[in-house]
Formats: structure tokens, sequence, C-alpha cells
């Protein structure tokens, strides 16, 4: 089993990161799968899993949504004949939705593709913008409507030929319903000037955002364009929360030029051939639904829920590390949680956070070291991850007497490294100049190098010399280190943080040859606050293979 496990909490504005993995990861992992060194990867969602997923959306019948725990799902409940399987496939099953077959279990489907797109902002690599492809919607009766212009749209028929259905010059109506059910339906009125307005059944020009409703107005100048919260922007590519397909074993969802890729010969077909189809869904397109109003927080919640899951069980059947490796795992749902859900979708994340954690931990013996980007600093005033750690017994403190805040100069120093089973340097940073966030002069960035050399000292001691080096986030971004992925600590500290720095001098003080510290993994066994008592971390003769972890996740799937 791996030394240690990186979980990358990801939040929604990592633009140089998703170009880095289609511009670079993607060609090294196509060039690895031709090694032979990845073997099949199976989906981590069966069919019956997938057409329970549409018949919950689409209100069929949603008792059939029994989640027993975090062992499994009750399959007795979710078999196809519970589902509306019939329905469910005239509806979506269509060879229009795509042109690759492939087999799971007993049956075949085709992969429904969604076409999304975010705006790149400006950055140190120029990035503004990529090609967009095709919208996608679902018409009233399922069938797909593709908006290709602002003045145009094109409708599949029965006979799958597309027609193209005009559009009037004022106030023509097109009807585009819901999923869930009647109360839920959405009008999209086409008015003059191309503005198009959300009308619900109460006449309300409004769609639901946590606790609270707001006007929306989606305004088509080309391109679709929506700014959410005023931190983020998107082009909205469709609002259908269905699955996608993705090559990556980290199980990151590559959302821009999906539908280019899925063409026979592109990039993904390659990947699909050689190392089987992961599917996903794509949380931006789950966010995109429910700020849209296709679906409700409870169907938000779902879909998240059934990602972080299958994000675990693809780290955990990925075949292609060995026992020396440091898996990183991309978890991306926190932002978009607070986002959907305000404090109840963040806190839902977390403790989906907290069990993975301890699903590691237990089961395999590892110390997860939690990686947050920019001190998850849109959600801080929500929930404090090193503070919800430390209320759970994951972090541990040398003076329990004194519970000092986590953002304070002293955090660090004050945790039990020893009996610490994940900490998240991004959720508890340290502020080192607070008044104006920037570094000024040598001494702060001393003090920074200080806090991180503690940090990986400890990390060593957990890992037994795992950690190998520390890089910025840009050197992750820009692709440039993926072939040491397995050696790294992603260090996060904050886009100035990051920018400012050379870590050259921080490695030299961490790795000096003269000065490098003889590490041992940890034996002791540690019990968290709630009575549940962790396992060790394995020693390498100890270690559990890769093998055995993919078997117990895949006999939770049987």
């Amino acid at each position: 089993m791996a030394k240690a496990v990186v979980i990358y909490v990801r939040g929604l504005g990592q633009n140089t990161l998703k170009w880095a993995l289609k511009r670079k990861f993607l060609p090294y992992l196509k060039s690895t799968i031709n090694e032979g060194t990845i073997k099949r990867v199976k989906p981590f969602l069966p069919l019956d899993h997938w057409v329970n997923e549409l018949s919950f959306l689409r209100g069929d019948n949603p008792g059939v949504f029994s989640y027993s725990g975090y062992t499994g799902w009750n399959w007795e409940e979710m078999r196809p004949e519970n589902s509306g399987i019939e329905r469910i496939e005239r509806l979506f099953f269509r060879d229009i939705f795509s042109n690759r077959v492939y087999p799971i279990g007993d049956f075949k489907h085709r992969i429904f593709t969604i076409g999304f797109e975010q705006t790149f902002t400006p950055n140190s690599m120029g990035i503004n913008s990529v090609s967009i492809p095709p919208v996608r919607f679902l018409n009233g009766y399922g069938e797909p409507v593709l908006f290709t212009t602002q003045e145009e749209a094109l409708e599949v028929n029965d006979t799958g030929k597309v027609v193209p259905i005009k559009v009037a010059e004022n106030r023509v109506k097109t009807v585009l319903e819901g999923m869930m059910g009647t109360k839920s339906h959405l009008l999209f009125e086409v008015r003059e000037n191309n503005l198009i307005m959300l009308r619900t059944d109460r006449d309300e020009v409004e769609v639901r955002k946590g606790e609270v409703s707001r006007p929306i107005e989606i305004l088509f100048k080309n391109r679709l364009l929506r700014r959410i919260r005023g931190y983020y922007q998107f082009y909205i590519r469709s609002i259908t929360p269905h699955l996608i397909v993705s090559a990556s074993p980290l199980s990151v969802q590559l959302e821009s030029q999906f539908v280019k890729h899925t063409r026979p010969g592109g990039v993904f077909a390659k990947l699909e051939r050689d190392a089987g189809p992961i599917i996903l869904r794509n949380p931006y397109a789950i966010l995109n639904s429910f700020i849209s109003g296709w679906i409700d927080r409870r169907a938000m919640l779902r879909l998240l829920e059934w990602d972080i899951m299958g994000l675990t069980q693809i780290l955990m059947r990925s075949t292609s590390w060995n026992s020396e490796d440091v898996i990183v795992v991309m978890f991306p749902h926190l932002d978009i949680a607070y986002h959907c859900m305000g404090g109840d979708g963040i806190l839902w994340a977390v403790r989906e956070l907290d069990w993975i954690i301890g699903w590691l931990n237990h089961i395999y013996g590892i110390r997860p070291f939690v990686v947050g980007d920019f001190s998850m600093s849109r959600v801080r005033k929500v929930v404090d991850l090193n503070r919800y750690f430390l209320s759970r017994g994951i972090i541990n403190l040398k003076n329990i007497d004194r519970v000092p805040y986590s953002g304070i100069h002293n955090f660090w120093d004050d945790v039990d490294w020893d009996n610490t089973i994940a900490f998240s340097l991004g959720g508890g940073r340290v502020f080192v100049n607070r008044k104006n966030s920037q570094f000024k002069d040598g001494a702060i960035k001393r003090e920074m190098e200080d806090k991180i050399i503690s940090v990986v000292n400890g990390l060593n001691r957990i890992y037994g010399g795992g950690v190998k080096r520390v890089v910025r986030k840009y050197e992750i971004y820009s692709g440039e280190l993926f072939h040491e992925m397995p050696d790294l600590l992603v260090c996060f500290g904050g886009g100035l943080f990051n920018g400012y720095m050379d870590f050259t001098d921080l490695n030299n003080r961490i790795f000096n040859e003269k000065d490098a510290v003889q590490y041992e993994h940890l034996s002791q066994d540690n019990e968290r606050n709630d009575g549940v008592m962790l396992s060790p971390v394995k020693t390498s003769k100890d270690a559990i293979s890769i093998d055995r972890v993919m078997e117990d996740i895949m006999s939770l799937l049987e």
C-alpha cells in the first residue's frame, strides 16, 4: 500500500489545473497506459446505479434510494425493476447521445455527454478561452435540443435526423421541462433581444440557491454567460446532470472540449479502449443543474455523495501505484457544496471527507494529508477544517488543556504529530501578514518556511520519510512534475504565497543530506474522540497490497 495519501481539496477556481490536466496529464497518462503500467479500470458504478440515479432525478420513484451507510448500497432496493428502466432507456439510452457503446453488466448503453465550459481568467500562462462544443438540452419529451447559435436551435426528431427549429424575432416560447416532477418544472422563454428567462410553474422568475431565492437572468451573447456570486464565471453548456466519462485515475473531471474528445479516434477513445471507461459525474454540471433549477438540494446531495464514494473507490482501484508511492486524490466538492447549499452543504462535504480519512486509516492504516488551495478562504466562515479535525480526534495536540484557534501562528507547533491522523495545510494556514496579505521581506518568508518545515518533519515522522519534496502549485499545474508525483507533497498556501516564494532554499533546508533525518513509521494506536479505534500506520513489512484494497472495494459493489 502507498506510504501516504494526499487528498487535495479542490475548489471551483482552479483554471490552470484544468488546463494542465488537458494539455499535460492526458498525454502522460496515455503513454503510461501504452507502457502497460495501468491495467483496465472498471467503472465504479454499475448500470443499475446509473439508471436509478436518472429515475431519482425524474421523480419516478424516489423511494428506491435507500443508502445503507458507508459500507455499500442496498442492492435489493436498487434492482433495475425498481427503477423504471424501460422509461429511462427510452428517454436516455438513445443512439443520438453518443456513438460509442460500452457493455456494463448485462446491459449496453451509450454514454450521454455533457458539454460544459468554464472561462479562464487571465493568468501567467496566458490562457483566456478555449473552444466550446454545442449546447445540449432535453425538451419535454426527453429528446435533445442543440442550440448552436443565438438565432437557431436544432432538434433531433424520431428518425434521428437533426432538423432546425426556427426562432421568431420577438416572443417565441421554447419549453424545456425540468427533470424533478411538476413542482420543479422550469419554462425557458425566449424573449426579445434573445434574453432567456427562467420561469417556474408559479410564474416566479427565480431559482433557489441554498435557502435563498434570487432572480436569475441568462443572457445570450454568442455564448451563454453566467456569473456566480461574483467569484467565478461559467459557460453553461448543459443543464442535464448526467454522467460523463473521464480518463483520469485521479478522478479529475475534465469539463471542457468533452464532446470533441469522445468521438471515435479522439483522445478519450484511445484511453477508453486501453484502460476502460471510468464513469464520473461532472461536479460543475451538477452545480449548474442546481442553479438552473433542474434539480433540488436533495438531488444535489445525492449526486455529490455518489461522486465522493466513486472518487475513493477509484483511488483504491488504481493499479498504477506501488508500495512506495504517495497517492494524490482530488476532492472537488467543498466549494461546490458551499455555493449550492451554504453551511449545510459544506458541513456535509467535510463529514464525507472525515469518513474518507477514517476509512483509509482504520482499514488500511493510511494517514492522509489534506491539502486545500487558498486555505479554503471561501468557506472558512462556515467551517475551519483543522478545527473540525481537532474536534473529531483526527488532529491531536501536545497540550490538551490549550485549544488554540487553527489559524493562529503557533497552532502547528501545538500539533502532536505522533498522534495526528490527518492535517490540512490549507485549512489551517498561517496568515503571516494579516493586515495586507502580502509578503514583503525575507523575515516573513523565513517564518513561513519554518512553519512548512515543521509540518514536513511531522509528516515524515508519520509516513516514514515519504515526503521527499515540497513544490509550488504552479509546478503541478504546469504539468512539469507529473512524472514525479509519487514523491511529492503539494504545499499550498494561497496565490500570493505560491507566486512569491522560491522553494529551492526551502527544499535545501528540509532535505539537505547532512541534516537529513531517518524517519520510521509510527506504530502506536490512536483513539478518536468518538471511541472509534484507528489502526496504526503500517510498516512496509505489514503494508496491504493494492490488489487487496481493490478486492475489498469490489466486494462492496457485488
